[in-house]
C-alpha cells in the first residue's frame, strides 16, 4: 500500500511521490495483453488504468478488432496518435497510442512487434522501444526471440523490450 501511494503521480509542478516539484517526472508506458478490448468492462478498465496513472505510451495485444473500433476508444482516452496491425481473423491485433509528450517513429510493425523511436520531447531524449507479442504457438517462438535477437544487436539507442512474450 505504501508503495502504491508513492507511485501516484500528479502532472503539472504538484509535488510527487519524493519527487521536487522541478524535477521532470519519469514517461509513464503500460502494456495489457487485453484479450480483446471490444468488451465494454476492458474499456472501462483500460480506462481507469489510464486515469489512474496517465501513461504517455500505450501498447495493446490482441486486440481483436479493427481500426475502426480503436479508434474509438483511443479518442475517448484522450490519446493523440496510433499505428495498429490489425487480426488475423478473430485473434491478434495490435494497438500503439501515444499522446503529444512524445513523438514516435514507427520502425517495424508486424503481427508480433513494434518496434519504435521514441523521442521525449520534455528532455530532448531518444530510446528505442520493441513492444511484443510473441507468438501463441511454441512452433513460431523461436522466429519471434530470432528476431528480438537481432533487434538488440543492431540497436545503438537505450532500449526497452517490454510485452507477452508468451
Amino acid at each position: 500500500m505504501e508503495m502504491e501511494k508513492e507511485l501516484e503521480q500528479t502532472r503539472g509542478g504538484t509535488r510527487v511521490g519524493g519527487w521536487p516539484e522541478t524535477a521532470t517526472l519519469p514517461m509513464l508506458v503500460l502494456t495489457w495483453n487485453c484479450q480483446g478490448i471490444g468488451h465494454t468492462l476492458t474499456s472501462q478498465a483500460l480506462g481507469d488504468l489510464v486515469r489512474k496513472n496517465r501513461p504517455s505510451i500505450i501498447f495493446l495485444m490482441e486486440t481483436k478488432n479493427n481500426k475502426a473500433k480503436l479508434e474509438a476508444i483511443r479518442r475517448c482516452l484522450k490519446f493523440d496518435s496510433s499505428s495498429y496491425v490489425e487480426p488475423e481473423g478473430l485473434s491478434g491485433g495490435l494497438a500503439l497510442w501515444w499522446n503529444k509528450e512524445v513523438e514516435i517513429d514507427v520502425e517495424l510493425a508486424s503481427k508480433n512487434f513494434f518496434h519504435i523511436i521514441v523521442t521525449d520531447k520534455s528532455v530532448s531524449s531518444c530510446w528505442t522501444a520493441t513492444f511484443v507479442y510473441g507468438c501463441p504457438m511454441r512452433s513460431g517462438r523461436a522466429i519471434v526471440w530470432e528476431n528480438i535477437i537481432q533487434i538488440a544487436q543492431s540497436e545503438k539507442l537505450p532500449w526497452l523490450c517490454m510485452g507477452d512474450f508468451n
